[in-house]
């Protein structure tokens, strides 16, 4: 096991096959990750004696000061089962404590993993996709420009294949573009002004993920939309104080 700085070319293939080919996504490396070599980011590396890597994770400083952001976690297919991952997640926690983190974040669908080596669930997402049941026209009050920004080092979600930033008077809106539709990854203004850019933009269907369904549920009248509810990424924190106070991370600033 060693910890590295940045993502070194001996992991990119175990994190492309695992997190995107696996998966039926992505665009390129440096378009979901182009923090990479980011000497802030750490790379926890598990290898066989060869020098095989089988393991990896990241770990990625996030917007607020003193927070870790993990992912990345993987092990390669042939060699689970035999507890590497545990020792992997530990690993990743020694490297955040020696960092002088006072907090790490984790958004991920197997809680329990995590539980067993320190980490606690503050937040239970859900994943609203929204469609609405009339037609609609795009309003030439939207502004549609590039994101990420030129030199924000934000990369595009695992399962975006492209995103932009709509602007209206009423909010602001990042929208990703994938596989399964169009998903609202962060945004200025109320849920109402969410779904007003989102009408205005001409977008009938779309997606998001809140810890408050409610919020927006409010603000959408069930004889002009329809909404189906699953279930989100579960937000989880290993903390070294426990009244270390967090902010809310977008989906868009996450790892």
């Amino acid at each position: 096991m060693s910890v590295e700085s940045g993502l070194p070319e001996r992991v990119h293939h175990l994190i492309w096959d695992t997190f995107f080919v696996r998966a039926g996504r992505g665009v390129d490396f440096a378009a979901h990750l182009p923090w990479q070599a980011d000497p802030a980011v750490r790379s926890v590396i598990l290898e066989m004696p060869r020098g095989t890597v089988v393991g990896a994770a990241t770990i990625r400083p996030a917007l607020q000061g003193g927070v870790a952001m993990v992912g990345f976690v993987c092990v390669d297919a042939e060699v689970r089962g035999h507890g590497y991952g545990g020792q992997l997640i530990e690993a990743v926690n020694e490297a955040i404590d020696a960092g002088g983190y006072d907090a790490a974040l984790l958004w991920t669908g197997k809680p329990d993993l995590y539980a067993r080596h320190g980490y606690r669930t503050i937040d239970r997402e859900h994943f609203l996709k929204i469609t609405q049941l009339s037609n609609v026209a795009p309003s030439p009050e939207i502004r549609v420009v590039p994101w990420p920004d030129a030199g924000d080092r934000i990369g595009l979600p695992a399962f975006a294949r492209s995103a932009v930033r709509l602007r209206s008077d009423r909010g602001e809106v990042i929208l990703a573009h994938g596989a399964r539709g169009v998903s609202v990854i962060d945004w200025r203004g109320t849920p109402a002004d969410v779904i007003a850019t989102m009408q205005a933009s001409g977008h009938a269907s779309w997606a998001v993920n809140v810890t408050d369904p409610e919020s927006f549920l409010a603000v959408l009248p069930p004889d002009r939309f329809a909404v189906a509810i699953g279930a989100g990424a579960v937000t989880m924190v290993r903390r070294r104080d426990p009244g270390f106070c967090l902010d809310h991370v977008a989906v868009a600033e996450r790892i």
